[in-house]
């Protein structure tokens, strides 16, 4: 129940309602600036993020440390348009995970037995190029940086998030 606290905190923007009446976590960045102001408090400073490719060879360059990490991709166009535009710059989070044991092991592991909403993006976005980008935290810190970079981006691959989920049963509106 750690977490109850701030499910309390989600506001209707960052509900979507699905198709068996249960309310889930809102799906892409958050366009609330408090989020992204707490985002930048709990989140390590963006120099002490590294990248690699999401591919099985780059494993010994990640890690086996505690920490968080994005699996990343540009547009689907990216590749079919000319360098600097809009679909080839853009990067977003579509999965956002944490360990507390080792970054290098859930690499290898998103690598050799990726989910099936996993294999789903990397057939979409750019003939599978994704990238890993990740930081080592302290275990203390690992749940909460999780949750804030999930509440801000709202990554399409996750399928739930632990600290802001909230399901519940609509009831039909009551007239006034």
């Amino acid at each position: 129940m750690s977490g109850l606290s701030q499910v309390i905190d989600l506001t209707a923007s960052e509900l979507t309602s699905t198709e068996h009446g249960k309310v889930c976590m809102r799906k892409g960045w958050s366009i609330d600036r408090e989020d992204w102001e707490q985002l930048h408090k709990v989140v390590p400073d963006e120099q002490d993020w590294k990248t690699v490719s999401l591919v099985l060879n780059e494993r010994d360059m990640v890690p086996a440390v505690p920490g968080v990490y994005a699996i990343c991709a540009s547009g689907p166009l990216a590749s079919r348009t000319p360098p600097r535009t809009l679909f080839n710059t853009c990067l977003t989070p579509l999965y956002i995970g944490r360990t507390e044991s080792s970054l290098q092991n859930r690499f290898a592991s998103h690598c050799s037995r990726p989910s099936q909403r996993l294999e789903q993006a990397q057939r979409c976005f750019c003939d599978g190029s994704l990238t890993f980008w990740y930081v080592p935290v302290q275990r203390r810190s690992i749940r909460n940086v999780e949750a804030w970079l999930i509440k801000c981006y709202g990554p399409p691959v996750n399928m739930r998030a632990e600290t802001f989920r909230l399901e519940a049963k609509l009831k039909p509106p009551v007239r006034a």
